[in-house]
């Protein structure tokens, strides 16, 4: 099952529905549940395993927004509890080695965020202030073979080429070629070949 929440169509209106991807059937249905998160686009969502839930964090709708969301049995609910600033443009990845979804970075009216955060599942922890500079619109992927996140690229005025990998304490600069400066790209993990890609 892959599910899908919110985002803005292609008049730039943000929406609030929530979809389930079945790929036996190769069909989408909308889900209907009783409370949903406010109509949102740039934010962002992962599967913890752990929990078997969605967690959703922050993006923009009328404001830019900072609450935390998990979906789990066909129910929304909101998690009342301190976390990140309010922020869109950020991303989250989960960590199945250490059973926590990792978050860092993101944008708000005129502010680049560099901060890293961690949530169990119960609360938010800023884990780390330092690291890969203040930017959005960047991609992370956990490379489970390393046991590690690697950060590629973002945005922070000019669109950035750099690499770091997250170890659950740290954060490590990667100084090697690769793809030119960008933002807006996806990474993903290749399981079978213990890449990222």
């Amino acid at each position: 099952w892959k599910y899908t929440f919110g985002g803005a169509d292609e008049n730039s209106n943000v929406l609030s529905d929530t979809w389930e991807w079945d790929s036996a059937t190769m069909t989408w249905s909308q889900l209907l549940p009783a409370h949903s998160p406010p109509a949102r686009g740039g934010h962002a969502m992962v599967y913890d395993e752990l929990r078997d839930s969605l967690v959703l964090f922050g993006g923009y709708g009328s404001d830019t927004l900072g609450d935390t969301w998990e979906y789990q049995n066909g129910e929304w609910q909101l998690r009342d509890c301190a976390g990140p600033a309010p922020r869109s443009s950020h991303t989250m990845v989960y960590d199945s080695l250490r059973g926590v979804t990792v978050l860092f970075g993101g944008y708000d009216s005129g502010v680049y965020f560099g901060d890293t955060w961690e949530w169990d599942g119960i609360a938010w922890a800023l884990v780390s202030e330092s690291g890969p500079s203040p930017r959005r619109d960047h991609a992370m992927a956990l490379d489970r073979e390393r046991g590690r996140m690697t950060l590629f690229g973002g945005y922070d005025n000019r669109a950035l080429a750099d690499t770091w990998e997250w170890d659950g304490a740290d954060w490590t600069y990667r100084d090697a070629p690769g793809p030119s400066p960008r933002s807006y790209h996806v990474l993903s993990y290749d399981e079978n070949r213990a890449l990222s890609v």
